[in-house]
């Protein structure tokens, strides 16, 4: 039991370091990615190191904690955003008034009801995403462009530290060299010299929005995922900034601005809703709708779609009572806050 409190503790530690270092000092390591591999070394090193009681159960709960609740300050920031930048109207209960906000009133009573039905829904929204995985693990395991990029790092490392010995040396090897360049780079940006990303929209016509990274991370993010995967995303975020952007800008949909993060921001919010999301949600239709057309006809590489994914879900739900109440009382729960 104290291995499994100390494991509770230190992903607790790592949900409070990254809301400081994300909200307060305003630097991203990448939520789950960078955290996930810092929560990683630390169970390496107590558990490993010093207790020399080291497992997966431990290393996994750490994991699972420090990842899965950093992104209650996001929520919060993004619907503080909201309402005081785009004039949304939110619930009191989960955004304080606009009135409250511009005067930045910090009173615990007026903050903790927010914080804590957020902190509810992501508990309740997390182990809805722990059943569901559970339910199709094997699946992800199959397809491996299914994996998230950030989780099949942290799967590798994790087996890496399990297995020791020169794996270990070349992980530890690899983050340190990451670590240093990108130090590096951020040094240099104190100093307004800029080897770390090059925006080329000033130089382009109106609306287009172009810009490219020597970010260590997404190299590895690159690295990680398939190369199929990495050319959709790259075809899809030219199709976003070369195309939606200027066609936005000139019928009036978002507003120009030669700052990029405050175009960005407004395609964000008023289009695109998400990149990320709208890469998983276009290219999973996508990719089930090519997996149907293309079946019994040759292969293509692909194993399953959302369809497949869907219709095995609701197979082993519907085998299995205890998850199928399970993941619907959390549905209901979810859809009613």
């Amino acid at each position: 039991m104290i291995k499994y409190g100390l494991a509770l503790l230190l992903g607790i530690f790592f949900v409070i370091l990254s809301t400081i270092i994300n909200t307060y000092i305003g630097i991203n390591f990448g939520m789950g990615f960078g955290f996930g591999l810092l929560a990683l070394i630390a169970s390496f090193i107590i558990f490993k190191i010093f207790l020399k009681n080291f497992d997966r159960n431990i290393v996994s709960l750490v994991f699972i904690i420090g990842t899965s609740m950093l992104t209650i300050h996001n929520i919060l920031g993004t619907g503080i955003m909201l309402v005081e930048k785009f004039d949304a109207t939110l619930p009191e209960w989960f955004i304080p008034s606009k009135n409250i906000l511009e005067k930045r009133i910090l009173v615990p009573s007026i903050w903790v009801t927010p914080i804590l039905i957020i902190f509810v829904i992501n508990i309740m929204s997390t182990l809805l995403g722990l059943l569901y995985t559970i339910t199709l693990y094997k699946n992800f395991i199959e397809e491996e462009r299914l994996v998230f990029p950030n989780i099949a790092a942290s799967a590798t490392m994790m087996d890496a530290l399990f297995t020791g010995g020169e794996e270990v040396k070349i992980v530890f090897l690899s983050i340190l060299t990451g670590f240093t360049i990108s130090l590096v780079q951020q040094i240099l940006l104190l100093f307004k010299i800029n080897i770390y990303y090059f925006d080329l929209t000033p130089f382009l016509p109106k609306g287009i929005v172009f810009a490219f990274s020597l970010s260590i991370g997404f190299m590895a993010v690159g690295y990680i995922i398939s190369a199929s995967t990495s050319l959709s995303t790259l075809l899809s975020g030219l199709i976003t900034y070369f195309i939606i952007s200027p066609y936005s800008i000139s019928k009036g949909i978002i507003p120009y601005s030669k700052d990029i993060r405050s175009l960005y921001s407004s395609l964000v919010f008023k289009v695109t809703l998400s990149p990320a999301m709208g890469i998983l949600i276009l290219g999973g239709i996508g990719l089930s709708i090519f997996g149907l057309i293309m079946r019994g006809k040759k292969k293509h590489g692909y194993k399953y779609g959302y369809i497949d994914l869907y219709y095995i879900l609701w197979r082993r739900m519907i085998g299995n009572k205890k998850v199928f109440i399970t993941m619907f009382l959390l549905t209901i729960l979810l859809g009613i806050s």
